[in-house]
């Protein structure tokens, strides 16, 4: 993507942690708002696809010998199958993304109508 530094400036676990604290907060926010409720999916499409492109990449780095440092008793099989879980993983975020983004055209539509109100 344009823009975005080939690496890193922060190391991933700190990154990590960040995205954890993150979503915490986001958990115990109360949104009220249908503007706001659109801005933070179409946020968290975009943030779901970078999830999923890290998990494929963690995949891809696992499946390079000598990408990652193991320990010499790390099993061929366990390796191959953490690398399918990431890869699944990967796929999970993917799926997440697009099916909220297909949230937009529906979010678009309710709010056409900011007047009249859902409230029972």
């Amino acid at each position: 993507m344009a823009g975005l530094p080939a690496q890193s400036a922060l190391p991933a676990t700190v990154v990590a942690g960040h995205l954890r604290a993150c979503a915490e907060e986001l958990s115990r926010c109360s949104v009220t708002d249908l503007g706001e409720i659109a801005e933070v999916l179409g946020d968290l499409v975009v943030g779901q696809r970078r999830l999923s492109s890290s998990l494929a990449r963690f995949a891809e780095r696992l499946d390079e010998p000598g990408r990652v440092d193991l320990p010499r008793s790390v099993d061929k099989l366990d390796r191959a199958a953490l690398i399918e879980v990431l890869d699944a993983a990967s796929s999970a975020a993917g799926y997440s993304a697009e099916a909220l983004a297909e949230s937009g055209p529906l979010l678009d539509e309710m709010r056409e109508f900011p007047d009249e109100s859902t409230h029972s």
